[in-house]
């Protein structure tokens, strides 16, 4: 169903098949988000170590 508002003062004749909306369809992620202490978030060590996200480690 579309709800039209006419806003114009001029008559407006639309036929059978006329297109009068386009949609797009957006998905929409309603799983809960998780809280996580940060000891949670690191606990895999890797062969990078310990210098954070994209660290080298060379100054």
């Amino acid at each position: 169903m579309v709800n039209l508002i006419k806003v114009c003062g001029e008559p407006v004749t639309l036929l059978p098949g006329e297109k009068i909306v386009q949609v797009l369809l957006i998905p929409i992620d309603l799983s809960m988000p998780v809280e996580k202490s940060e000891n949670e978030l690191y606990e895999e060590v890797s062969a990078r170590g310990t210098g954070g996200f994209g660290s080298t480690g060379i100054l």
